[in-house]
């Protein structure tokens, strides 16, 4: 890797931008899907921070897939309803599993098994 530059060769991919600072240990972790978009600013200062505001350009946009945050739902119970699950990239292949109240999604090496009818008590 260059270090001035920050820029590196990938073995078969040809020449590689980390947005790592210099650490590739340090890694961005994206808790939120929908759309967002990839700044760059070439001159850094002291701080690590960008050096003047108009160094800053769009560099890409991409969609991080995933639920919209905040889904509530409220039925009635022995009453036949209709789900609806809204979200950034989903396809017919996703899959929403619906757990009991005291349920996670972590449980049983993430397969949770609160989701029969005998914990949810809901038939498809």
């Amino acid at each position: 890797m260059d270090k001035n530059t920050g820029i590196r060769r990938v073995s078969g991919r040809g020449f590689r931008l980390a947005f790592n600072a210099g650490g590739p240990t340090n890694r961005i972790t994206v808790k939120k899907a929908g759309i967002m978009a990839i700044c760059y600013c070439q001159f850094a200062d002291a701080t690590n921070g960008c050096l003047r505001s108009e160094y800053w350009v769009l560099a890409t946009r991409l969609t991080v897939k995933g639920a919209t945050a905040n889904h509530n739902w409220l039925f009635s119970s022995e009453v036949v309803f209709r789900l609806e699950y809204f979200g950034y990239g989903l396809t017919s292949d996703n899959y929403l599993r619906i757990i009991s109240g005291d349920g996670k999604c972590s449980d049983n090496g993430r397969n949770p098994d609160k989701g029969a009818f005998a914990y949810t008590y809901m038939q498809v």
